[in-house]
């Protein structure tokens, strides 16, 4: 989804400065799979990325994060966004099905 928010709007990965993921209740903070996405999106390594964990509203918090950075100035372009992620438990197995849901792109250029 990261990639596809990027493409859809015509715009460099390179140039975004931060992303926000809002996941409930992800397995170890959940800064791994955000971590893992935003490399796979193809944004470089120097792009910020953070997770945050609030319930029924994590995407939302996530854009609200975002939305206060531009506004204070802090930041240009973010990206804030919501991870779905359920763990399937099976015969001691473990399988992560990450589902990405995007909310908005904030851009102020």
């Amino acid at each position: 989804m990261l990639k596809g928010c990027v493409d859809r709007v015509g715009l460099s990965p390179s140039l975004v400065d931060d992303i926000i993921v809002g996941n409930v209740l992800p397995p170890g903070g959940g800064a791994t799979i955000a971590r893992m996405a935003m490399l796979h999106a193809g944004f470089p390594e120097k792009t910020s990325v953070a997770t945050v964990n609030r319930q029924c509203s994590s995407g939302l918090q996530a854009v609200a994060s975002i939305a206060a950075a531009i506004q204070a100035g802090h930041i240009s372009i973010g990206i804030g966004n919501y991870i779905f992620l359920a763990i399937i438990v099976s015969y001691e197995l473990y399988y992560v099905l990450c589902i990405m849901q995007l909310y908005y792109v904030l851009c102020i250029m």
